[in-house]
């Protein structure tokens, strides 16, 4: 054997050996994060089936828009089969925010109003599932979502911050100084 055989014999090994390490650690870090939601999801969405993740929904009536689900459940509730939209959230906090509330709200109303899920009912409720990077645990935190008036008016808001209509009149929403600070929108929106 050559000292050039030699030579790659031992460059193959350690890409090898690499390649195994990196796979062993990514395995590790799915593996434990699956885990977690299959152990602390709640009854009722352990019960359901995982439709959809991280998944493209589009809505071209009232409005253009789309949006990225983290997840949907369907679940059987009340006797009826509901779809059930969850956000993941890491936080050293276990709470959950008017932000939060928000957005899985205008999920919901895009599943409402989206053609492919149209036939569906959508749940009254989300869930925020927050990954606690304290303690490492999963806290699933379920609420009452907006109505779709409240969702609309969100909407409109947003069209009316970005293209403003000169008969426009602002949506009466609760400012936030930690979320108005960072918006890029607060010098159209006056707050």
């Amino acid at each position: 054997m050559t000292l050039l055989s030699f030579g790659l014999i031992l460059i193959a090994a350690a890409a090898l050996i690499g390649l195994a390490l990196i796979w062993r650690a990514l395995n590790i870090k799915s593996s434990q994060h699956c885990s977690i939601i299959k152990v602390d999801l709640p009854p009722e969405l352990k019960a359901g089936r995982l439709i959809m993740v991280e998944q493209e929904i589009y809505v071209e009536q009232p409005y253009k828009i789309s949006a990225r689900l983290d997840q949907v459940y369907e679940i059987t509730y009340n006797g009826k089969t509901y779809l059930v939209p969850a956000d993941f959230k890491t936080r050293a906090t276990n709470r959950i925010y008017a932000t939060d509330v928000a957005e899985v709200s205008l999920q919901a109303w895009m599943l409402r109003n989206c053609a492919s899920a149209k036939k569906m009912n959508v749940a009254p409720f989300g869930y925020i599932l927050i990954h606690n990077t304290t303690d490492k645990r999963m806290y699933p935190k379920k609420f009452t979502l907006l109505s779709d008036q409240e969702c609309e008016n969100m909407i409109e808001r947003y069209f009316d911050l970005v293209n403003p209509r000169e008969y426009a009149v602002p949506t009466p929403l609760p400012a936030s100084s930690k979320k108005c600070v960072a918006c890029s929108h607060k010098k159209r929106c006056g707050r």
